[in-house]
């Protein structure tokens, strides 16, 4: 089957480059030819916007501010420069369409690809707050899909957060959900969020984050196809998307109690670290420290004990959903059965590969 895999806009985040090429390889193993599709944020000021800002940022300029009056392309050159490594990455791993910039666009990729099913996830594509900027919940809804053939399927789409829609959105976004061949999501409070809302055919299922599907020995083999470096090998590895006081003092914390050293690597480092080298440091680390999401995923599936950082803003829930699947006591993190673990990895991974096989199968 000619599938295509709708996630958030290209970036350089390793967590969500990982979860694309994991799929997308699963996929094509369960014998499918399947594309991601290429989504770029588009750097464009909206049209009716341009001659406001355009003129407020001169104005701004001539009054002494540094800031750009071309602000979204200096932002456009420096992205680039961040993503060079993982854009190295999904050109060699990920077979992907042609760049697209919005609905329109993504539209024709999936009429020139001949898709026979469209699969949405994973990641926080199903975020009210962080998607409305982006296409937009309706169209990671895969509304913008009329074609009545094209099987609509949902893969570990998260809410990222508790926050629940309004009555009026439950009522507008049924009639996207309702066209849906089968659905999971990736917390499991938010099986019992879409019964609330009466979103129950399909009836959500509880599925693993895609980077799950894949076994250790599959990122293993990544790094050795890389020149990789010893920097956190035996160390405290330390994977930061927002740092604070508070987690600098964890860290500091660690070394002392440890009396090791650590190496961090942030967003702002990914011109620097490959994702290749990013997974090679979780390998060898010997403690890791985050609040990232997919920083603990990847600890667990090495079997590395981990202090994570909580991050409200970007979402706990994802957090706690993952412990509870896995039996993992929040205050015990650097001290974890993971015999037990495995075994329910395992467990879900083929619960999880089954609802793929299923949903792509189904008639």
């Amino acid at each position: 089957m000619r599938v295509g895999i709708l996630n958030l806009p290209f970036d350089n985040n390793y967590g969500g480059n990982l979860q694309r090429y994991a799929l997308a390889r699963v996929l094509w193993e369960m014998g499918h030819d399947v594309k991601h599709i290429n989504l770029r944020n588009s750097y464009c000021l909206p049209f009716y916007k341009k001659p406001y800002c355009y003129a407020k940022r001169l104005l701004m300029k001539l009054l002494g501010s540094k800031s750009s009056i071309f602000l979204e392309q200096e932002r456009k050159r420096e992205d680039e420069r961040m993503e060079i490594n993982a854009q190295k990455f999904y050109e060699r791993y990920v077979s992907h369409t042609r760049a697209v910039y919005g609905v329109k666009e993504i539209g024709q990729v999936c009429r020139e690809n001949k898709f026979q099913a469209v699969v949405v996830g994973s990641d926080q594509v199903w975020r009210n707050g962080m998607v409305k900027g982006v296409l937009g919940l309706n169209n990671y809804m895969l509304g913008f899909i009329h074609d009545e053939h094209i099987k609509k399927i949902a893969y570990a789409v998260s809410l990222g957060t508790e926050q629940r829609l309004g009555s009026a959105q439950v009522q507008r976004y049924s009639k996207f959900y309702n066209k849906f061949s089968a659905v999971s999501v990736r917390e499991s409070q938010s099986v019992a969020l879409f019964d609330e809302y009466g979103w129950t055919e399909p009836r959500a299922q509880h599925v693993l984050d895609p980077v799950f599907l894949l076994k250790k020995e599959d990122y293993v083999t990544l790094t050795e196809k890389e020149t990789v470096e010893h920097a956190a090998k035996n160390r405290i590895f330390c994977y930061i998307l927002d740092t604070n006081k508070r987690i600098e003092d964890i860290i500091r914390c660690k070394e002392r109690e440890l009396e090791s050293a650590s190496v961090t690597v942030g967003l702002k480092d990914t011109e620097k670290v490959s994702v290749e080298q990013w997974l090679y440091n979780i390998y060898t680390c010997r403690l890791m420290i985050t609040d990232s999401f997919h920083g603990v995923a990847f600890s667990i599936l090495f079997n590395k004990p981990f202090v994570f950082c909580g991050n409200e803003k970007r979402g706990n829930m994802r957090l706690r959903s993952l412990y509870k699947m896995f039996m993992i006591d929040s205050e015990q993190t650097e001290h974890l059965d993971w015999q037990a673990i495995n075994r329910k990895i395992e467990q879900f991974r083929r619960v999880s590969e089954d609802f793929l096989n299923h949903s792509l199968r189904a008639e």
